[in-house]
């Protein structure tokens, strides 16, 4: 099956991260505009599948996730600061993969600015592509992280992964929709 989440849409999903009612459109079959755009179309072995992939739950089944510093923190990283706050980020192990994606959800504090503070998620998919930092050729991103993976421990290539979010703008546009 496909799936494409459309936040700007209310439907029958909630966003964890936001706490907003979203829309999640499923199609059985690869799915394209006459134009061929297939922009933002996963494929998913199911729907729970796609839901832990995009972070929703159904309307009725709305978990509490606080903002609270958890108790099992496997990896605490000082991110830049955004308007001049100091940002933390938490993981906790919370991390979902497939042969087409993986995903990693992420805790980010701001110092005195409890407000801001928010889970969020980045993740590296085989649709991207990225520069390679030491030889500047693109490569496929899932295919550069795997490669880490091999050659390094897992909490190292999260730590990078995070690293690149920070840099590249995905953890400002996920905590203040920039």
């Amino acid at each position: 099956m496909w799936a494409k989440l459309i936040r700007e849409e209310e439907g029958q999903y909630i966003d964890r991260f936001s706490g907003k009612k979203v829309n999640m459109l499923i199609a059985e079959n690869f799915v394209a505009t006459p134009s061929q755009d297939i922009n933002y179309w996963y494929e998913f072995q199911s729907e729970e599948e796609a839901m832990k992939f995009f972070g929703l739950v159904k309307e009725n089944d709305v978990p509490e996730r606080t903002t609270d510093i958890p108790e099992h923190i496997l990896l605490q990283l000082s991110i830049s600061s955004y308007n001049l706050i100091e940002r933390t980020v938490y993981w906790c192990g919370d991390i979902s993969a497939t042969d087409e994606y993986f995903r990693i959800d992420l805790l980010v504090k701001h110092q005195n600015h409890p407000e801001l503070d928010k889970w969020i998620y980045t993740y590296v998919d085989r649709k991207t592509t990225i520069q390679h930092p030491q030889t500047g050729e693109l490569v496929n991103e899932y295919e550069f992280f795997l490669t880490l993976a091999d050659m390094m421990p897992l909490l190292e290539v999260i730590k990078q992964g995070i690293q690149k979010a920070d840099i590249d703008g995905t953890i400002n546009r996920r905590l203040y929709n920039e």
